[in-house]
């Protein structure tokens, strides 16, 4: 079955926010013209950030460019390392404080998620109590979940790959960030075990 951006929008409406917003009529895996987002913004998906433009009150300090399509995490005001992500189409300045990482995350797909899920191939009848297990396929969750205070249903989480997720220009919520290294695990790993607790605040811009 083929989808359109207007069946997939209509599907989504209902609350998979951190699903792709744009997928080709040829399928979840097609290309898309000139690539000028997601991990093709930068070789190989990073970069070296410069000075933050947000002032914040902890050690740990990342800020998402809705436009640039990118993440940068800063320690101490100083420029750590930056990654190509996908993004919302648009956002006002928002501001908000990583309460939780969540490692190997599950998916709870609301009603039309769960429409989604079983129309790209799912089997609901596999799953127990309706929850999408980590490392499903069809889970859009990725290795990691940044929960944000603040932000609501907004997060950051990983994303299978560049080659598969990226394909998409935009999400309705999420920022993704590849999995692996470089990607959110290296994120991770940079940001140390104590990072929570220190405090990492995220500005939306």
């Amino acid at each position: 079955m083929e989808y359109t951006r207007r069946k997939v929008m209509a599907t989504l409406a209902g609350g998979l926010l951190c699903t792709p917003a744009i997928v080709s009529a040829q399928g979840w895996g097609s290309s898309w013209p000139g690539q000028s987002a997601g991990g093709s913004a930068v070789p190989g998906g990073v970069f070296s950030p410069a000075t933050p433009k947000h002032t914040v009150r902890h050690p740990h300090h990342i800020e998402v460019s809705f436009a640039r399509k990118q993440l940068s995490y800063y320690r101490a005001g100083q420029p750590v390392r930056g990654y190509a992500v996908i993004t919302p189409s648009r956002t006002a300045v928002r501001r908000g404080q990583v309460q939780q990482i969540i490692a190997r995350p599950t998916w709870i797909p609301g009603t039309n998620g769960m429409r989604l899920f079983k129309a790209m191939g799912g089997d609901t009848r596999s799953l127990q109590g309706g929850v999408v297990p980590y490392g499903h396929p069809l889970n859009p969750m990725g290795n990691y979940k940044f929960a944000i205070k603040g932000f609501g249903a907004v997060r950051i989480h990983g994303t299978r790959s560049y080659a598969y997720d990226f394909n998409a220009v935009e999400t309705l919520g999420c920022v993704r960030l590849m999995n692996g290294s470089p990607g959110i695990d290296e994120l991770v790993t940079l940001l140390g075990p104590n990072a929570v607790g220190e405090g990492i605040d995220v500005v939306f811009f």
